[in-house]
């Protein structure tokens, strides 16, 4: 609040003054009725640290501000940059303020989070994938037989790895997932419909690359920053919403782990000279279940084509003699798998 002291003559009354919009400025005396001066009205005069305003129509009629805060509001009103400008500054202020939050929660802090996570030791992984691993058979059924001969399988692929442990589940979808904690789930609706042992070895070197990388557990790290940012700023639990917002933020890192983790079981094949083919299959035999599937930027994974088309340009660029001892070592276990499927049936 302003004060001055209004002269009319030798009355002197001490008074508030409020700039208003649109050029009116406000003079609410302590006692009596108040009265407006419009911009256009006045004059002013700025002399030995005190300000004169007073009305062209009335000289006699001024104000008189020896405040040095008043002093300089009124003459930032008096040019036009009157409480418009500070609210205008106040609103920016916030926006900026938002944005640089928004900033750090979007861009800079799911990195920080990510090389943290790459700190922790690796028993975090362990103790999340073995949480999520007993909960497994209340959600699937397990199929023992085929996943004794899996765990051949991926050990066969990788000899000396004894860590991996692959679970065949009864599930339609086409699909598959790694845990943290090295062990990976197969639904045998996608093991059944594979025509090569070469699409089953790309698939594991694919899903172990999840766990070389550890990006569960960098996805976790990421999303647990950014929800407790964002409960700070806000002073209350974060709920659904701030969830959702996680969530869509780390789709684009989910679609960069799946393209490392294609880029890691293709040189896998090339390395254990396995068929490249498997891996462009692999997609067409994915692509061909996915339906309607989301925009990319909506999506965990990247599009379908677009990595098969990767795939198939490693294919066309790699060059090397197939191992025909393992190819054929793995086909047979990919063999008995399916003929267990189709006793089963």
């Amino acid at each position: 609040m302003l004060t001055a002291v209004y002269c009319e003559g030798e009355k002197k009354i001490p008074v508030k003054l409020l700039p208003r919009k649109k050029g009116k400025l406000l003079l609410k005396p302590f006692s009596g009725e108040p009265a407006h001066w419009h911009l256009s009205q006045i004059n002013k005069e700025y002399s030995n640290g005190q300000l004169r305003v007073w009305l062209l129509s009335h000289p006699s009629h001024c104000l008189l501000i020896n405040e040095p805060e008043a002093i300089r509001d009124i003459q930032l009103w008096l040019d036009g940059k009157s409480a418009g400008l500070s609210t205008f500054a106040i609103l920016l202020g916030f926006v900026v303020f938002f944005f640089l939050c928004f900033s750090a929660w979007w861009w800079l802090l799911p990195p920080l989070a990510e090389k943290l996570a790459i700190r922790m030791p690796t028993t975090l992984d362990k103790k999340i994938g073995d949480a999520m691993e007993k909960s497994l058979s209340l959600t699937y059924l397990v199929d023992t037989a085929k996943t004794r001969v899996m765990n051949n399988f991926v050990h066969t692929l990788f000899p000396g790895e004894r860590q991996w442990k692959v679970h065949v589940v009864h599930a339609s979808e086409y699909n598959a997932f790694a845990m943290p904690n090295a062990s990976i789930v197969v639904f045998d609706g996608l093991l059944n419909h594979m025509q090569s042992s070469a699409e089953l070895a790309a698939l594991l070197g694919h899903e172990t690359a999840h766990v070389r990388y550890r990006h569960a557990t960098k996805a976790m790290a990421r999303e647990w920053s950014g929800t407790f940012l964002l409960s700070l700023l806000t002073g209350f639990d974060t709920g659904v919403l701030l969830h959702q917002g996680a969530e869509l933020r780390n789709l684009a890192f989910s679609r960069e782990a799946e393209l490392e983790s294609d880029r890691y079981a293709i040189d896998m094949l090339a390395k254990k000279r396995i068929p490249m083919s498997g891996m462009v299959h692999l997609f067409d035999l994915l692509g061909s279940a996915k339906g309607s599937a989301p925009p990319e930027w909506m999506s965990t994974h990247p599009d379908t084509k677009v990595r098969r088309q990767y795939a198939s340009e490693a294919l066309e660029r790699l060059t090397y003699k197939n191992d025909t001892l393992l190819c054929i070592k793995l086909e047979s276990m990919l063999q008995e798998m399916q003929k267990e499927s189709s006793i089963r049936k």
